[in-house]
């Protein structure tokens, strides 16, 4: 029995999270065991891992701004302790890090217990800096620690080649040891649903083109460019609502600028959910205006439905739509998004088409099982175990 050691910022619903979870559930449970680390925070992933019985534990110890220079060192020398208490007790096989925060402690503690680490990145904002160009110091340093940091992994993993493209541009010396393993999807979910009652309960007409979008209601989603193209669509089609599904510290604003452009009507926050198939069952169009991807779960999940994607050309993104199996536009090409959502709403056999399509590249590249054997194998290898 291999004993892995998964480690991370939180258990809210996010992509990075989500895939440590299933890799934690779906893989062999004779070959190997699993138990979860969360330095920040709990989230509503604690209860998946507690109805397949993953053990997991959460410090709640968030680490306050660099600006509180004192405080913020107390929080990282408690977390620090927190994470190496842990994987000194369970003594893993393999640690494997999934976010950059926990990910640092993770690394670290790997080396003094002489541990192997694997760190999965699964963002192509690698380092997660802001958006905007500003070359600020912190960023320096934290770009030369985690360089340093790297180097000092057994495995970096990217979720797609977009992201091993990044990875190496940003620290070149990594390039010939970044090993690429895409996150996968169980197709028959989301192929087999039946469809939801969410239109009914939202009084969504049957004939009514239902778009979609999943995501944390978080700044680089960018909801806000999703509802001015609400705004300027509803000019040239009245017939069509949006779904909002998610969270995050944006919906108060986000409901606001729904106000503020007159679309109420038009979208529907529906918060958390865990009927995502059934509800892109009952979808149409799925959009997404992420301002930048690693491999994002939530489209290859409308994929696996057969749905039409339209979403924005960021690397993550293109390169699970390359061969035209979506629509692609530019960042903020509001008037793009726009068009391209029309000639679907008019061409229901484009639709088709582009849902069949989509279909067809999750099963042929992003299979769940194709993704865990690999996953499996790493792990084998790494712990030098024969199983």
């Amino acid at each position: 029995m291999i004993k892995i050691a998964q480690i991370t910022d939180t258990l809210s619903i996010g992509g990075a999270e989500r895939w440590l979870c299933i890799l934690s559930v779906k893989t062999d449970p004779h070959k190997f065991l699993h138990k979860v680390l969360s330095t920040k925070q709990g989230g509503p992933l604690e209860e998946y891992l507690k109805q397949h019985g993953i053990y997991y534990k959460v410090l709640f110890q968030p680490r306050r701004s660099i600006v509180l220079f004192p405080l913020f060192i107390f929080d990282v020398i408690k977390t620090f302790f927190g994470v190496y208490k842990f994987l000194k007790k369970y003594r893993p096989d393999i640690i494997h890090c999934h976010l950059l925060n926990s990910g640092y402690f993770g690394i670290i503690c790997g080396r003094l217990l002489n541990i192997p680490v694997i760190y999965t990145i699964h963002s192509s904002n690698v380092l997660l800096l802001p958006m905007e160009e500003k070359r600020r110091f912190r960023d320096f340093l934290r770009k030369e620690f985690t360089s340093f940091l790297l180097r000092k992994v057994d495995t970096v993993v990217a979720v797609s080649n977009a992201i091993k493209q990044e990875v190496t541009k940003l620290f070149p010396t990594l390039a010939p040891s970044v090993k690429v393993i895409p996150n996968g999807i169980d197709i028959d979910i989301y192929s087999q649903a039946k469809k939801g009652k969410l239109r009914e309960k939202l009084s969504i007409d049957p004939d009514c083109i239902l778009l979609t979008n999943v995501g944390n209601l978080i700044p680089v989603k960018n909801h806000a460019m999703l509802l001015k193209i609400v705004s300027e669509l509803k000019d040239y089609h009245s017939n069509f609502r949006v779904i909002i599904v998610g969270e995050g510290p944006l919906k108060k604003s986000l409901l606001n600028m729904s106000e503020l452009l007159g679309i109420e009507k038009y979208v529907f926050f529906i918060g958390r959910r865990n009927d995502i198939p059934e509800i892109l069952s009952d979808t149409d169009i799925y959009v997404s205006t992420s301002k930048w991807e690693g491999l994002p779960l939530s489209l290859l999940e409308a994929m696996a439905a057969g749905k039409p994607v339209i979403a924005t050309n960021v690397p993550g993104i293109k390169e699970v739509l390359e061969d035209g199996a979506g629509i692609l536009v530019d960042i903020d090409d509001i008037r793009g998004f726009r068009e391209a959502i029309l000639e679907l709403i008019k061409s229901p056999e484009k639709r088709k088409r582009l849902g069949l399509l989509a279909k067809e590249v999750v099963c042929k590249r992003y299979s769940l099982k194709e993704s865990i054997k690999k996953w499996e194998a790493l792990y084998i290898r790494l712990s030098g175990e024969e199983l």
